[in-house]
């Protein structure tokens, strides 16, 4: 990218969240960055989120909320591209929190790259540490043999999304509006890992920018929506499978993306022997093993 650097749009969607709505707007507000404008999406909350919203952003032009029917956040999401023109996408939750460089950073780091993101780490409801996602987003592992091993560091390839998740939310990166329209945006059908499944589809264009530096505060807290086992299985399940025969893929991806699948699986599986797991839990990981292997 050379140049005046490109404007970004923010995207936000709510969802009866007036706890954390604060802080998350004032950290987009904060940004050293200015250049950008900001889309607030309520996806059809029944409490005074979106009132609160208003009251919040009142005074800052560069913000704008708009409502629709409940329909999950990939919806929302999409829904807030289409009302925004900038060419360069920012996706934010409303729970979380960005270093006030954010933007500065990872725009003029985006280069030529569909998307750029950054090391996270994890906040408690209060604000303070909770744990550290930074080893996990500098990790790459790749399947070799019927395990999967560690990678060298670099830039985030299909191959390493496809492994494993290792770009902790939507919050954590930016995004080539051009790409992200080429990629079809995110699949409203999956509701958990909606941004696992587009990071894949952006690598499938090329590599993407790796920022080591923690520039993103995942919250932990008692209403994060990642609550139900059963749903995250699925949507893990829905998301490798559309990596492994999405109609783009070239042969040598379309075989890659099945080899990560079945060594992902069979690592969980020697996990849940090892710790003893439940009969039923052991009989859903063979079933996503035989899915993957025949």
């Amino acid at each position: 990218m050379s140049g005046r650097l490109a404007p970004v749009a923010v995207v936000i969607p709510t969802y009866n969240a007036p706890v954390f709505l604060e802080d998350a707007l004032r950290s987009v507000m904060r940004q050293t960055y200015g250049d950008f404008t900001c889309v607030v999406v309520d996806d059809g909350s029944t409490d005074d989120t979106p009132e609160r919203v208003r009251e919040l952003i009142a005074h800052d032009e560069r913000f704008e909320c708009i409502e629709q029917p409940n329909s999950g956040p990939g919806v929302a999401r999409n829904r807030g591209v289409a009302s925004s023109q900038s060419d360069i996408l920012a996706f934010f939750d409303c729970d979380d929190v960005w270093d006030d460089r954010f933007l500065e950073v990872l725009v003029p780091a985006l280069g030529e790259a569909p998307a750029a993101h950054c090391v996270t780490e994890g906040i408690s409801a209060d604000g303070s540490p909770h744990g550290s996602f930074a080893e996990w987003s500098r990790t790459r592992w790749q399947a070799e043999g019927s395990r999967l091993v560690r990678s060298p560091p670099g830039p985030t390839t299909f191959e390493a999304l496809v492994t494993a998740q290792c770009i902790a939310s939507p919050g954590a990166g930016i995004v080539r509006r051009s790409c992200f329209e080429k990629v079809g945006g995110y699949d409203p059908r999956i509701v958990l890992m909606e941004d696992w499944d587009l990071w894949i589809k952006l690598a499938r264009l090329g590599p993407l920018t790796f920022v080591d530096e923690p520039l993103f505060f995942y919250r932990h807290h008692t209403s994060n929506r990642y609550v139900s086992g059963r749903t995250t299985r699925r949507d893990a399940y829905r998301v490798r499978r559309n990596a492994i025969a999405h109609p783009d893929n070239g042969a040598e991806q379309r075989r890659y993306a099945r080899e990560a699948s079945k060594c992902f699986y069979l690592d969980l599986g020697r996990s849940s022997l090892a710790a003893r797991t439940a009969k039923q839990e052991a009989l859903g990981l063979a079933r996503l093993l035989y899915a993957y292997t025949f």
